[in-house]
Parts: C-alpha cells; sequence; structure tokens
C-alpha cells in the first residue's frame, strides 16, 4: 500500500458524473511542477496486527520515485525500493525488526503473520505512482502476534506464486487465469523453514483457485480438455481430486463453500456447482454468469444473467430471477457465510444466499465504497468527496453485515481519504488522515467499537532521497 498513492483511487467506485470529472482534472496534475526535484519519497507500509487490537506493528519499505523528463515531456517513472524493509512500533516509533531488501507483503495467520518479500527492488511505470509488479516470493519471515517478535528470515524453496493463510498454515496456490502454453498447476503448504509439502501437482492451461476457512480449492483446465478440481482441507492437509470431462470453465471466476469441498465456476452453458467428493456436477445454473456467490454449504448460488445482468438464484428447486440488475462493472461480491454483497448500478444488495432473499440495500449514489469480510461479517465503508481544492475524500459510514442486519460503527476522527488497512479475524484496521497526518484506527468488531488510534509512522524524507533507506 502507498500513502496517498493513486492505487486507493483505483480500488473505488466513484458514482455520478460530476465525481468522474474531479477525478480526471485530479488526474492531469502529476504532483510535479516545472523547475521542481524530479525525486519523490514514498513509502510502502503494510500492517502486522497484534493478538488483540490494540497493538500493532508496520512494515516500512522506503522507496524513491524519479520522474524521466526528456525537456519539458514526462516520459514516465521509476521507482526504486532505497533500503531494507523496517518493522516499526507506531507508538514508541522503536525498531522493531529489520528485513532484506524486496518488495514486501504481510499475510495474516491465526496466531501468526508471514512477511513475504519478492527480489524485485525496482520497476518502471506509467503513473507518477504504482505498486510493485507481481513477483514470486523467495523470502519469508514469521512474526509472532501475540508478541510481534520477529523470527529469522527463510529462503522459500520454491518459490510462493499465491500465499494464501488459513488458522496458521500458509499454503502455496497457483496464479489465476488462462495461459497460452501448459503450466505447473501446484499446491503446497509451508513450514517454518520455507520448505515445501507437495499436496497435489499437474498441468494446465488455465486455473482458478478459492479458499474459504475449511481449506483451499483449485480448479484448472488439463491438457486432454478435462476440468480437474482439487480440494485440500486446512487442518488435515487431505486431498481429494476429482475429474470432469469434456467440461471447459473461465478462469477468472470461482467461488467455495465454507468447507472448499464446492466450487461454482463459468462454463459454456452457465454456472456450474462441482461436487469434488462426489465427482459430479451438483447444480447447473443455465445462461448464467460472474459475478456469483456460494452459499455456505453449496446448495445454492446468486448468479449474474448474462445479457441483461439480472441476478438470479439456483437452487435444487430450480432458477428463480430477481428484480435486480447487477452493475455492468461490478465486482466479485463479498461472502461471510451465507451473507452476501452484490454491487447494484448505485447501491449495494445484501443477500442471504441459504434462502435468495435480500435483506438490505444500502445506497452507493455519489459515494465510494470498499468492501472486506472478516470472522464479524462484511464490512462496509463508506465515503464522498468534499468539494475543494484538494478533492478530499471524507468518510461517512463504516458498518459491518452480518445476518441479523446492518451495524453502523462510529466513525472515527481522522476520516480523509479512508483505506481499509488490514482485517484479522474480527479486528479492522483503517488507514486515513486527520488534516495532512496519517493515521490507524483499530476496531474490535465483537463488540463493535474503536480500541485503537495511533500515527502511522513514515520513513525520512531525507534519507530516502540520498537512497541510504528509511531513516
Amino acid at each position: 500500500m502507498l500513502l496517498r498513492g493513486t492505487q486507493l483511487a483505483a480500488s473505488r467506485r466513484v458514482r455520478g458524473a460530476w465525481l468522474y470529472a474531479i477525478a480526471f482534472v485530479a488526474a492531469c496534475d502529476d504532483g510535479w511542477h516545472e523547475g521542481e526535484p524530479i525525486d519523490r519519497s514514498v513509502t510502502g507500509v503494510a500492517l502486522i496486527p497484534g493478538a488483540d487490537a490494540t497493538h500493532v506493528a508496520i512494515a516500512l519499505e522506503p522507496r524513491k520515485i524519479t520522474r524521466h523528463e526528456h525537456g519539458v515531456l514526462t516520459l514516465g517513472y521509476g521507482t526504486q525500493i532505497v533500503g531494507p524493509t523496517i518493522a516499526v512500533d507506531p507508538t514508541s516509533g522503536a525498531t522493531i525488526g529489520t528485513f532484506v531488501l524486496g518488495a514486501t507483503k504481510v499475510v495474516i495467520g491465526a496466531t501468526r503473520a508471514w512477511l513475504l518479500q519478492s527480489d524485485v527492488t525496482a520497476w518502471e511505470h506509467t503513473f507518477p505512482s504504482e505498486a510493485p509488479p507481481r513477483a514470486p516470493f523467495v523470502r519469508a519471515t514469521v512474526i509472532d502476534r501475540a508478541t510481534l517478535g520477529a523470527g529469522g528470515g527463510v529462503a522459500l524453496a520454491p518459490p510462493i506464486e499465491t500465499a494464501v493463510a488459513i488458522g496458521d498454515e500458509l499454503f502455496d496456490l497457483p496464479v489465476g487465469g488462462a495461459s497460452d502454453a501448459e503450466r505447473d498447476i501446484a499446491i503446497r503448504v509451508r513450514a517454518d523453514d520455507g520448505s515445501a509439502s507437495v499436496l497435489h501437482a499437474g498441468r494446465g492451461f488455465g486455473a482458478a483457485a478459492c479458499a474459504r476457512g475449511g481449506g483451499v480449492l483449485v480448479v484448472y483446465q488439463r491438457g486432454d480438455g478435462a476440468l480437474v478440481a482439487v480440494t485440500v482441507a486446512a487442518a488435515t492437509h487431505e486431498t481429494r481430486e476429482a475429474t470432469f470431462a469434456g467440461l471447459k470453465f473461465d478462469p477468472l471466476a470461482i467461488a467455495c463453500d465454507d468447507s472448499a469441498s464446492r466450487a461454482a465456476v463459468v462454463t459454456l452453458a452457465g454456472v456450474a456447482v462441482l461436487d469434488v467428493a462426489a465427482s459430479q456436477v451438483q447444480l447447473e445454473v443455465p445462461d448464467a454468469g460472474a459475478p456469483f456467490a456460494l452459499a455456505g454449504d453449496g446448495t445454492a448460488v446468486v448468479a449474474t444473467r448474462r445479457g441483461d445482468r439480472v441476478l438470479v438464484y439456483g437452487a435444487a428447486s430450480g432458477v428463480t430471477a430477481t428484480p435486480l440488475v447487477g452493475y455492468e462493472h461490478a465486482q466479485a461480491p463479498v461472502v461471510v457465510g451465507d451473507v452476501a454483497v452484490f454491487e447494484l448500478a448505485d447501491a449495494l444488495q445484501v443477500f442471504d444466499l441459504a434462502t435468495g432473499a435480500t435483506t438490505a440495500t444500502i445506497s452507493t449514489a455519489h459515494d465510494v465504497f470498499e468492501l472486506r469480510g472478516s470472522a464479524a461479517g462484511v464490512i462496509v465503508q463508506m465515503s464522498s468527496y468534499e468539494s475543494s481544492p484538494d478533492y478530499r475524500d471524507l468518510l461517512t459510514r463504516l458498518a459491518v453485515i452480518d445476518e441479523a442486519g446492518v451495524h453502523d460503527l462510529a466513525l472515527p476522527a481522522a476520516n480523509i481519504d479512508p483505506h481499509v488497512f488490514a482485517v484479522a479475524g474480527d479486528h479492522l484496521y483503517m488507514k486515513s488522515y486527520a488534516g495532512d497526518d496519517p493515521r490507524v484506527a483499530g476496531f474490535d468488531l465483537a463488540i463493535r467499537a474503536q480500541v485503537l488510534d495511533v500515527a502511522l509512522p513514515l520513513c525520512d524524507e531525507a534519507a530516502v532521497l540520498e537512497a541510504r533507506g528509511c531513516r
């Protein structure tokens, strides 16, 4: 995550033509002006949550961005990581861990977190600020969430393509999407020394993976045209495999049930729910596609009808069309248990996936929003632009949706440019600004209360610009 970066604006939906105009005008000014220095200091940040919501550490990555000029023309930008990532205590400012040089990601488990690093240290980009390019993770450090103490770093052999934590297990899943050439498809689980145990190995032209509390599920298209679905139980690592001859699927969309033993995928005919244990197609919803969501027990699905985007509910009893139309550029719904939140043109629609009933509607007209899943339910963060020279994004609503309904949380004092920083169990961490000062707010969603408010530390600007590291 970048402070004040362009990723935040890109990750949200903006409603209303006047807001699109604002975004366009603001994008014309990249922050650099003639006669000013061509370098900028940016801090990449990641949150490492403690065992309770009142203690956190912050990983800081020093990045120096250079504007490439040719006369009065800007040809692009380059980012260089100019020192090792460090972890600091935001309360005292003390450094509590130093890691190696490389792009950093934190993956949160139940009682531990993994600080993963790739070998990417520099990259070129078109916009003034961009995240590092996707690359395999080659090094890991295990962090105890109870003490926030870090173990020694270990090499990952082989590197991790996609890291997913379930409980205190770290799984390594294949990269999703289609490929022109047949590639290796593997599911691995990682040990603390960085070594990998292979739970499944195959080859395919397209793959999609999903993870729920019960485990992970990977679907891929084999070279002979068969579709292979593999499920791995998180607790036991028991692996089951099913093959579906002649079934083609779209590897860009997948949904799992709570046990990760059934998967909903898009086929040429519609949405199909695959039961891996039974090696059969359990449910079919004709002429439907993504976005879609699968019920916790895998017996029902809400999907989008092709052509008119009408949301339909499919179960063993049949397929029923709702009066709702999904947004044409909708993101995948966020699902917790049987609660699913779909995006409409100007609203968020809550479904009970067990019954297909709609339970709540939240207007998003002229607002931006962010959705995240948590142990407590679906988190909704909403904000709207203030008409000022800075076009600031101001927090307007923070809520949790569960089977009982929508529960609003009291808004933190820092309310400018809000962003969900991280979710760990039923703890939510939000980054926002109080004026120009970045802050972290922590919430205990079980009691629906804010329990943390601390300044977000940044790297020293002079140190970064002089390529001396973070501090």
